[in-house]
């Protein structure tokens, strides 16, 4: 006998149709994203048949690239393409390697950011023309450098971001090659890159050439360094034609064009706290942006730079230690004052430091070049140049906009350029005063321009760790701190330090009083006078005498 069905109520009536209601719905989404998802794979695969395909055969021989991206009469288009790979071939890999011998990563990172950056080169099939000029441009550096016996080094071209390569560089107008006499025409070898040279040579090109002249002058047309300056000549040339777009760029990102290099000076009296813990902490070491970059600019070949006669065959890491918007000549007087900071302890600090690095690269040995234990590693005198300097100016930088240091990290790497127009390097007898004081304050002291030593292991029982200890600062003025210590960074871990690091901001010091000194000096009592001693040679007023020999011998160490 049948059961008979029982009646719903009206409550379980609607709760039923909720359910069938609710599991349509889940059917419908579900059938959307089917939908969805078919529709994204077919426009993919329509998108790669629209691609244009790599052309069979050699370059050269079987095609001519300008024909097959359909520019065979846009020669000018086609030559700004063409100079838009080329600068970014120096900018990401090796110029005296074929395309063939390149680090494969590195190779197809570099393709991948030109197709990224300029929507052009998406029209082709895995950004085959890029690669195509890449291997072009790699190949005749290769045979230049075979022809020349000279090893060419990676180099930095200044580029203008967009994202359209139409508005990367303005020569719509661009003009003829002028056929006037120009002094730079034996200086670029990559001078019909640009619609023009300027008909004024600046200051800054013009320091740049003296700088390149003393290198050839001690060794000749391919000493090392030569062809670095050759590309920050061409960057120069190119910076200074955009250089009203650099003016803009700082005032939206807020970025200072006249900097008080004097209160710079001063701050970076204060910072031994902060450098020394770069020297001994082997976690800040880690943690921290100028030693990350410098070890990825050299490749991780820590011994192999060492072992290198130049620091200028890291051009990567001469280009990497630049100091944002404080430019070149904030590098240096951040460079003299911190080797006038540690000065006095340069023995045991050089020691502490080769403990610190080979505990790091004994614990990630598989990350660096084959181990050599004879090697000094880096001296105090490279790390100085190459990481304490940009870390001293991360710490300006905190100081200045008020940012943590990756923040302020961040601001010095996209600053650089801004930092090399507005900053460059160019005589300044105040600057050169701050340099003296620094090389005054040196006399008597060891000196971090000692030769290198074949070894940094310690000798005669003398722990590595003994720069550890409280070293008197020898400032000129007793200055108390008014403003905070940078904001610790995300990824940095506190660290101990002997004393509480302090930052001083430009508002504790005023302008120096030129007779302040003399004023104190004639209300002393006299000394008594003292034998003289023989008299010493300042081993850095070797590389330091005159401006412009200290350009160059600033890159070679």
């Amino acid at each position: 006998m049948p059961v008979a069905k029982t009646k719903l109520n009206a409550a379980e009536q609607l709760h039923q149709l909720q359910d069938a209601f609710n599991r349509q719905k889940e059917e419908i989404e579900a059938l959307k994203k089917a939908a969805a998802e078919a529709a994204r794979k077919n426009a993919k695969t329509s998108r790669k048949q629209n691609l244009i395909p790599k052309p069979n055969g050699q370059a050269g021989k079987n095609f001519t690239i300008q024909d097959e991206m359909g520019l065979r009469h846009d020669a000018e288009r086609y030559n700004r393409l063409y100079r838009i790979v080329k600068d970014y071939t120096h900018e990401y890999l090796s110029v005296h390697k074929t395309i063939s011998q390149q680090n494969r990563m590195r190779l197809d990172e570099a393709i991948a950011i030109i197709g990224k950056e300029f929507k052009y080169f998406g029209k082709f099939e895995g950004f085959w023309p890029t690669r195509r000029n890449n291997d072009s441009e790699l190949e005749k550096k290769a045979e230049a450098s075979d022809r020349a016996g000279a090893t060419i080094t990676e180099l930095e071209a200044a580029t203008v971001d967009s994202d359209e390569d139409e508005e990367n560089l303005d020569t719509n107008n661009a003009k003829t090659l002028t056929q006037k006499p120009n002094p730079l025409h034996p200086i670029c070898r990559h001078v019909l890159v640009f619609p023009d040279l300027p008909k004024k040579i600046n200051a800054r090109i013009l320091s740049l050439y003296s700088s390149r002249q003393i290198l050839i002058d001690e060794g000749g047309l391919f000493a090392p360094g030569v062809y670095f300056f050759d590309q920050q000549i061409c960057a120069a040339i190119r910076q200074e034609e955009h250089k009203d777009q650099y003016h803009e760029l700082g005032r939206k990102q807020n970025w200072p064009e006249n900097i008080n290099f004097f209160s710079a000076y001063k701050r970076v009296l204060h910072m031994r706290d902060y450098l020394t813990a770069m020297i001994t902490d082997k976690t800040y070491l880690e943690t921290s942006d100028a030693w990350n970059s410098f070890i990825s600019d050299i490749n991780h070949k820590i011994f192999a730079f060492s072992k290198s006669d130049s620091p200028l065959d890291y051009s990567f890491a001469l280009l990497g230690r630049r100091c944002g918007f404080y430019g070149p000549t904030g590098a240096y007087i951040i460079n003299s004052t911190i080797t006038r900071v540690l000065a006095n302890d340069e023995q045991k600090l050089g020691y502490a430091l080769y403990g610190t690095l080979d505990d790091i690269i004994t614990e990630n040995y598989e990350r660096f070049d084959d181990y050599d234990p004879d090697c000094e590693l880096i001296s105090l005198r490279e790390f100085i140049y190459f990481v304490l300097t940009p870390y001293a100016a991360t710490l300006l930088i905190s100081d200045d906009l008020d940012l943590d240091m990756d923040a302020a990290a961040n601001v010095r790497h996209q600053s650089n350029i801004f930092g090399d127009v507005m900053q460059p390097d160019l005589e300044d007898p105040s600057i050169e005063s701050l340099h003296q004081r620094n090389i005054d304050a040196m006399q008597g002291c060891s000196s971090v321009f000692l030769p290198r030593l074949p070894s940094r292991r310690p000798h005669n029982g003398k722990p590595a760790d003994s720069a550890n200890k409280t070293i008197q600062d020898s400032t000129e003025e007793d200055v108390k701190p008014k403003t905070k210590a940078p904001q610790a960074s995300k990824s940095e871990k506190p660290v101990q330090l002997t004393t509480k690091p302090y930052i001083l901001s430009v508002a504790d010091f005023a302008e120096p009083d030129p007779l302040a000194k003399r004023k104190a000096q004639a209300e002393k009592k006299k000394p008594e006078k003292k034998p003289v001693a023989a008299s010493k040679v300042n081993p850095i007023k070797s590389e330091y005498t005159t401006r412009s020999k200290t350009q160059a011998q600033a890159h070679t160490l």
